[in-house]
C-alpha cells in the first residue's frame, strides 16, 4: 500500500511541476523564436565589432540550450505524471536534460567570464 501511496504523490507532484515547465516551454516559444530571429537580424546588421558578434551569437546559443533543458525536463515530468516511473524512456529524459544542462552551465560560464572580459578590455 505505501508504493501505492508514494506513487500517487509522485504523480500529483509532476502535474504540478509539468504546469510550470509547460509555461516555460511557452514562454521559450513566444519570446524565444523572436529573440532569435531578431538577434540573428541584428548580427548582420551590426557584426562591425567582435564584441557584438560575441555578445549577440552567445544570446543565441544560451537561448537554444535553455529551451533543450526546459523540453527534457518537460518530457521527464510528464512521463511521471502517465505514471511511467522509472522506466527506460523516462530516465533517458532526464539524462538527456542533466546533460544539457551540464552544457548550458560551461556555455553561461564562458559567455560571462569572456564578456565581462571583453566589457573590462573596451572600457579600459
Amino acid at each position: 500500500m505505501k508504493n501505492f501511496q508514494n506513487k500517487a504523490k509522485i504523480v500529483k507532484v509532476s502535474k504540478v511541476i509539468r504546469n510550470i515547465l509547460f509555461a516555460g516551454l511557452v514562454f521559450w516559444v513566444a519570446g524565444g523564436i523572436p529573440i532569435v530571429a531578431a538577434q540573428c537580424f541584428n548580427l548582420w546588421k551590426l557584426i562591425g565589432s567582435r564584441a557584438t558578434l560575441y555578445l549577440q551569437g552567445g544570446v543565441i546559443v544560451l537561448i537554444i540550450f535553455s529551451f533543450i533543458v526546459n523540453f527534457h525536463l518537460f518530457r521527464f515530468f510528464d512521463r511521471l505524471k502517465n505514471g511511467f516511473l522509472f522506466d527506460a524512456k523516462t530516465v533517458r529524459h532526464l539524462d538527456v536534460a542533466g546533460k544539457w544542462w551540464i552544457v548550458l552551465w560551461f556555455c553561461e560560464f564562458l559567455f560571462y567570464q569572456i564578456g565581462h572580459e571583453i566589457y573590462n578590455v573596451s572600457n579600459g
